[in-house]
């Protein structure tokens, strides 16, 4: 499976609309194998969603980001784990091992604050 992951300093990109580069793994089981980065910084917000569904990530960790977009990867098969922050090994590690989830991993507004989010 196709996992991408916005990128800024090596941390989750706070908000995923401005994030520049889109860092793109292949994930296997507990096997983790970085493809790629891809740029996303040019453009208006259909050609940023565009660019990201034709890399064929199905699953896209990222921090605060818009409903329009959110809407637009949700409509072309993309899942979104949203409200995340921190370190990108972290974070992508925490993911394999299905513990992404805690508030250790949230940005401050996360909804999941209030309620649980489910991967």
């Amino acid at each position: 499976m196709k996992l991408g992951i916005s990128v800024w300093n090596n941390k989750i990109s706070p908000v995923f609309d401005a994030a520049q580069t889109l860092r793109i793994f292949e994930i296997e089981g507990v096997r983790v194998e970085f493809k790629r980065d891809v740029d996303i910084s040019s453009g208006n917000l259909v050609s940023k969603a565009s660019r990201i569904v034709d890399t064929g990530v199905k699953t896209i960790i990222c921090g605060a980001v818009s409903r329009q977009l959110s809407l637009f990867l949700k409509n072309h098969g993309v899942k979104l784990i949203s409200w995340i922050r921190g370190d990108i090994k972290k974070v992508l590690n925490a993911y394999i091992k299905k513990d992404l989830l805690v508030p250790d991993f949230f940005l401050p507004a996360h909804p999941g604050l209030k309620k649980k989010q489910t991967i």
